[in-house]
């Protein structure tokens, strides 16, 4: 799961460098509700409050563990990649629902 505030003059997304599960839990990192935050894109400086902050899932388990599951499959031929991407697929995708779940309760969060 990954952090981001908005810009309020550009409207590119800002990634922050933070790990918190609810907003609680970025209010208690940053010592109170706002936070100041400097756009990458075009530079502009602005104070924002813990609730502008969004999450959303960064992972992208499934093409990596189908991936991964494959080359460890080549041990065991041809229907060892099949099986092991299939495994390694369906670890991803529980990886992925996780993250997801995690942005949820995140987003959901006061």
């Amino acid at each position: 799961m990954k952090l981001y505030l908005t810009c309020a003059r550009c409207g590119q997304q800002m990634n922050l460098e933070v790990n918190a599960a609810t907003r609680n839990n970025l209010r208690y990192h940053f010592g109170g509700s706002q936070l100041y935050a400097t756009c990458g894109n075009c530079s502009y400086r602005d104070m924002y409050d813990v609730a502008q902050v969004r999450a959303t899932s960064s992972s992208a388990g499934t093409p990596g563990g189908a991936a991964a599951g494959g080359l460890i499959g080549l041990v065991g031929g041809p229907l060892g990649m099949i099986i092991g991407g299939l495994i390694g697929g369906a670890i991803g995708n529980a990886n992925d629902a996780e993250d997801q779940r995690r942005a949820d309760v995140f987003n959901n969060s006061h």
